[in-house]
């Protein structure tokens, strides 16, 4: 059995304002991330969440 690192809160937060700069509602709850799609709640695997972070980090870094 794989053991996964816990989510930063600030990876979690960068992740959400990726998807929502998209359009996307989404929802922190138990250290990951939901993404609201047609009235379901779909769980975000660590590895989506952390490359969605690091993506709203370079938007952020391109716009400087």
């Amino acid at each position: 059995m794989l053991l996964q690192k816990e989510l930063s809160e600030e990876t979690l937060e960068n992740a959400r304002a990726w998807f929502e700069s998209l359009g996307f509602s989404t929802d922190i709850s138990y250290g990951t991330l939901y993404l609201e799609l047609n009235c379901c709640s779909v769980e975000l695997s660590q590895s989506e969440i952390e490359c969605r972070a690091e993506q709203w980090i370079n938007s952020l870094n391109r716009q400087d």
